[in-house]
């Protein structure tokens, strides 16, 4: 195709059609380079821009892999950075509009894939990864945990239940009451004052 596209850039009369076959190229390579997605999680910030916007200039529609890679990019930068609510809200699997994926402002909720796949992915995310996986670390994670509960909470309670579909409704009960009991935890810890009440009852 590369020749091709040199080959009508050498005659004035094709030179149109070889330039659009080249841009066309180009963003071929970009696809190929791109699939499955794990180029992606290494990529300059910078050339990640410049590649997304020279597809979208043709209309392109990310399949779901590579959605999912652009999202997972961002959720770790946050993770990273600590920027707990920026992480919980790209991470919501609730579908609380009509949007479509946005590459640049990547959210679980719009990814192309079905309900039970987005609830089970945030599950993993969220509460496996980034919640569970600091309840037996050492104190300072404590404080991590708290930022994240309560960044998470005012996310979830204000989703508006009559946009979710059955299964939704029902997980995010679950989620909340989970996520109010791990602040419990946390904030209230047992303390030996009130086993000795016990004990003089």
């Amino acid at each position: 195709m590369s020749e091709r596209a040199d080959e009508l850039l050498s005659h004035p009369d094709t030179r149109g059609d070889g330039t659009m076959l080249k841009q066309y190229f180009e963003k071929v390579k970009i696809a190929e380079k791109w699939r499955g997605g794990k180029v992606l999680q290494s990529m300059d910030q910078k050339q990640l821009d410049h590649e997304v916007l020279a597809l979208l200039d043709g209309g392109c529609i990310f399949p779901a892999e590579t959605c999912q890679a652009l999202l997972q990019r961002y959720l770790n930068q946050a993770k990273a950075e600590q920027k707990w609510v920026e992480f919980t809200s790209m991470s919501l699997p609730f579908r609380c509009d009509e949007k479509t994926f946005d590459a640049f402002d990547p959210k679980m909720q719009h990814l192309p894939r079905t309900v039970g796949w987005r609830l089970t992915c945030f599950n993993t995310i969220f509460f496996v990864e980034a919640l569970c996986g600091r309840i037996f670390l050492e104190a300072k994670a404590m404080a991590e945990l708290s930022a994240i509960c309560n960044a998470a909470l005012p996310l979830f309670e204000d989703v508006d239940l009559l946009t979710l579909e059955r299964q939704e409704q029902v997980y995010i009960g679950e989620a909340i009451l989970a996520i109010q009991g791990l602040k419990c935890y946390i904030e209230m810890p047992f303390d030996l004052m009130y086993e000795e009440g016990f004990v003089a009852l």
